[in-house]
């Protein structure tokens, strides 16, 4: 089942959306501006290549490492980073489908990243059908048994022209796109009559071939990233000691960074971004793509919420974001990724909308928890209920044993075996929602 999947079982990685997911710059000198025109693909942070655990990164905290490349006496310095596709082949090595090197979404190391630089979601369509056309066409793939693991970001540039085109780049259109596209890969045609869905699949193919394609993508798990809340990224363009090249982006983005803070324009901004982000909530949350055993789709949430890092001086902290302060940086890659793994938890239902570290000691209860509890049914009732996947029963990890890692004095957990509520553990084998009041 998709909802039992472990990393070990993801035989193929494949991405689509835009620069972000294609990298643009992501490897270019704060002042090499030409450089945000080059597609570090290998290096994309959901999909990337062209390293492993052990020679490139291990979940980094802090970014000072930096390894020298070159020849001749000439070198650069780039920061360790850490992409998905690293991880799952330590649990895979036979994992497929990432991209290497530099390259279009149309060469051969691109593979499964069918990413385009600029694209808008009504440029999705083209991307999604050829990323399917490389799965079935790819020896090393069986389209039908592996398992595959897809992410979808996509919406950046929707919401830096929606001020030009407020209709075209609407809310609803923008999730109808998606929900096209998504709808293309979950397709699950019901048929009674073998010989007259096969007659019929073909007349629709001659007739209308773009339109009337059905197709399922066996054994799938699609993560469908919200776009990012975009207005935080005008800070940098308003602090001129950083010397950000706002020209430009005010043709490439106008408008995100033209709008006056405040004012109707900006807030039209800030509306449309929210309505991007819980258009996608609300259509994956419609269990529309929750048929079947073999796929699903996860809205991934951590660009909810974007805080630019500061330096020490209180300056928007520009090594996060390539030469453009618009495309995002080495550091900030290796972020994305940690969010996105961190994200799908294998085995949990939670995912994290702000993963970022907090600034000061946390002192108040909202951060520093001295209690744990929980309601409802038997799910919650064992003495330890599970949260974290372990490959042997005897070393589960459980939300009590982490917190008191950090608190020797959290209170409320249970304990042992016991058939009736213990600690603060109120949960009632049974239980239903009118019971809460109860206990």
């Amino acid at each position: 089942s998709v909802h039992k999947l472990r990393p070990g079982d993801i035989k193929v990685v494949a991405a689509v959306g835009d620069s972000l997911t294609v990298r643009n710059g992501i490897a270019a000198s704060p002042n090499n501006i030409l450089d945000v025109l080059t597609q570090y693909r290998g290096l994309s942070w959901s999909i990337g290549g062209e390293g492993n655990l052990t020679s490139v990164t291990t979940l980094p905290s802090e970014f000072s490492s930096s390894l020298q490349l070159g020849s001749n006496n000439k070198s650069r310095s780039i920061v360790i980073i850490f992409v998905v596709t690293d991880i799952l082949k330590h649990f895979n090595p036979n994992v497929t489908g990432y991209s290497s090197g530099i390259g279009k979404q149309d060469t051969p190391q691109a593979f499964l990243n069918q990413a385009v630089a600029g694209a808008k979601t009504k440029d999705l369509t083209p991307q999604i059908r050829a990323l399917v056309t490389r799965m079935k066409n790819t020896s090393g793939i069986n389209f039908e048994l592996d398992w595959k693991l897809i992410t979808v970001f996509i919406g950046g540039n929707d919401i830096c022209d929606h001020c030009q085109n407020s209709l075209l780049y609407s809310a609803e259109n923008y999730v109808r796109h998606i929900q096209d596209n998504l709808d293309y890969l979950h397709k699950e045609v019901k048929h009674t009559c073998l010989i007259a869905y096969a007659l019929l699949r073909y007349v629709f193919s001659l007739l209308w071939p773009n339109v009337f394609t059905f197709v399922k993508v066996p054994r799938a798990l699609v993560n469908l990233v919200e776009p990012l809340y975009i207005s935080p990224l005008r800070e940098l363009h308003m602090d001129p000691s950083l010397k950000c090249p706002t020209l430009l982006l005010k043709f490439l983005c106008p408008c995100v960074i033209l709008p006056k803070s405040n004012s109707e324009a900006f807030q039209k901004l800030e509306e449309m971004n929210r309505k991007y982000q819980l258009v996608l909530r609300n259509l994956v949350e419609s269990s529309r793509y929750d048929t079947r055993e073999d796929f699903t789709v996860v809205v991934q949430p951590f660009f909810r919420e974007i805080i630019v890092p500061r330096t020490p001086d209180g300056r928007p902290d520009r090594s996060f974001f390539s030469a453009d302060c618009f495309h995002l940086s080495q550091r900030a890659q290796t972020l994305m990724a940690r969010s996105l793994w961190n994200n799908m938890n294998w085995g949990s239902d939670f995912s994290c909308v702000n993963l970022a570290p907090s600034e000061t000691v946390p002192t108040s209860g909202l951060y520093c928890m001295k209690h744990v509890c929980s309601l409802f049914r038997s799910s919650a009732q064992a003495p330890k209920p599970e949260t974290c996947w372990s490959s042997t029963e005897s070393t589960r990890v459980y939300h009590g044993d982490i917190l008191k890692k950090f608190n020797q004095f959290l209170k409320g957990f249970s304990r042992d075996k016991i058939p009736k509520q213990n600690g603060f553990n109120m949960a009632v084998d049974g239980a239903k929602a009118s019971y809460v009041q109860y206990v």
